[in-house]
């Protein structure tokens, strides 16, 4: 029923309460994390991920602006993009190198505070910090004004990607979720071209299931 309405209702969490003499009484918030934690406990291990992965995948290529990005990710309703090899293969191979989620993207939205003297090279040699939010002092960032425009996907991308097969049990998708604190794997196949994505809310659908 949980896992129901908030496919539903196209939510992540349920406020959990009781009625008490007229009253609600608030008892607590259920995820997605928590269905994910439920789901590697106590579900079965006979479901194929590809019963239930995401077959269609937005990609982008490594030299793709960061603002593209930020495009594709609205218009598609998405909060992950995959950075792939090659995007324009005619043979649809496309092999997964990094993975660009909506915290990726976070550090982006202070160039709106950039400082337009900052050199593009030293942004990029100082990236891993900007993401950790190290460059900071006083509110204001140290990015270069113009770095929405030239900031690609390769500078942003995290490339220590977690996949999983797409002949796997989605209980191992679950478990590898659960273990790495992430809400979506890509799918690769056995020659690691990308197939699809499994996340949280495709295993919601599982459990919506009864699967």
């Amino acid at each position: 029923m949980c896992a129901k309405l908030m496919l539903d209702n196209h939510i992540s969490s349920l406020i959990i309460t009781t009625y008490n003499d007229g009253s609600f009484i608030l008892r607590g918030i259920l995820t997605k994390s928590d269905l994910l934690d439920a789901y590697s406990k106590s579900y079965g291990g006979d479901v194929a991920i590809n019963e239930y992965m995401t077959k269609r995948v937005l990609t982008v290529n490594p030299d793709e602006s960061v603002h593209i990005v930020l495009l594709i990710m609205a218009d598609g309703n998405v909060s992950r993009v995959i950075v792939v090899e090659d995007n324009s293969s005619k043979n649809n191979k496309t092999k997964p190198i990094g993975i660009i989620t909506s915290h990726d993207l976070l550090p982006a939205s202070t160039l709106l505070l950039a400082d337009r003297t900052t050199p593009y090279t030293q942004v990029k040699q100082d990236w891993p910090r900007i993401k950790q939010g190290d460059l900071f002092s006083g509110g204001k960032s140290n990015l270069p004004w113009g770095m929405k425009r030239i900031l690609l996907a390769q500078d942003i991308m995290t490339s220590n990607l977690v996949m999983i097969t797409d002949y796997a049990d989605l209980i191992d998708a679950s478990l590898i979720m659960k273990g790495n604190k992430i809400s979506g794997l890509p799918v690769v196949n056995s020659e690691d071209n990308l197939v699809g994505i499994i996340t949280k809310t495709d295993i919601t659908r599982a459990i919506a299931d009864g699967r």
